[in-house]
């Protein structure tokens, strides 16, 4: 399923997460976690560097925001969420497809 997004819009999410030890099955304790997250065109070109922040690491609770989306282009986008342990291991969420489009409304 492919969303759509006006370009022009605000991008500000609360998202949720919980890790699993693939060991253990338990959930993995998120303190110390950093978390990434960039928009790329198909080819590769980076379109934008989101804000990423624990609103409660506890609980997995983070915001996923940017500046401005006004110099986004339309066209279907790529991006996921990248999160690193303070022991080096990184996880990566599956890559979403966003198609960006005009804002038809002034």
């Amino acid at each position: 399923m492919v969303t759509s997004f006006v370009v022009g819009d605000t991008w500000s999410f609360v998202g949720n997460v919980q890790i699993t030890d693939g060991t253990t099955g338990m959930p993995v304790d998120l303190t110390g976690f950093t978390i990434r997250s960039q928009m790329f065109t198909f080819t590769g070109k980076l379109v934008d560097t989101f804000i990423v922040d624990w609103i409660d690491v506890a609980s997995g609770t983070f915001s996923h925001k940017v500046g401005s989306t006004a110099q986004w282009t339309p066209g279907d986008k790529v991006f996921n969420l990248v999160f690193s342990s303070p022991n080096g291991e990184v996880i990566s969420t599956d890559t979403q497809t966003i198609k960006l489009v005009a804002r038809t409304t002034a």
